[in-house]
């Protein structure tokens, strides 16, 4: 479900890449990542309950889906006027699914959380995740597009090591 949910980001994604830039880029993102709720939960629970309780199968697919769908965008992106390589678009995507997906799941607190909220109104969470996001969006990429030119990196630095 998972590996669908990519693709059928990836599918919308794509073709609002046309004619995005520097300025848009963070609204881009943010705001079709924002509209695939059903991704949004998935992601948010996959490192910490659903890559647990799969099989190898289900673990492969996924993660060879999710190799796909980011390479295809981040391809799609480097080709874009934003000012990253396709190392930093991986990269850009990769981390912008991840706090998206926390930040969504996070405005959904539960019954509880929310009896609190009306108890302690002042501990209520403030502000738009929409918009919290894409500012995430624009310093992150702010800060790729400082490193120094790929050639002068070596390998990718974006490798998770355990």
């Amino acid at each position: 479900l998972c590996s669908e949910e990519g693709y059928r980001l990836r599918d919308a994604l794509l073709p609002r890449l046309e004619g995005v830039t520097v300025e848009t880029l963070p609204s881009v993102l943010a705001t079709t990542l924002m509209e695939h709720e059903l991704l949004c939960e998935l992601v948010s629970q996959l490192t910490t309950h659903l890559e647990h309780n799969v099989s190898f199968a289900a673990a492969e697919r996924l993660k060879m889906s999710t190799t796909v769908v980011i390479g295809d965008v981040a391809r799609e992106l480097a080709e874009r006027p934003v000012g990253l390589d396709e190392d930093q678009a991986r990269l850009l995507l990769s981390a912008t699914s991840q706090m998206g997906a926390a930040m969504w799941a996070a405005s959904r607190p539960s019954d509880v959380v929310l009896d609190v909220y009306a108890v302690h109104p002042e501990l209520v969470p403030t502000g738009s995740v929409l918009a919290t996001l894409e500012r995430l969006v624009a310093a992150l990429a702010a800060g790729l597009r400082a490193e120094p030119p790929a050639r002068d990196r070596g390998a990718s630095r974006h490798t998770v090591e355990a």
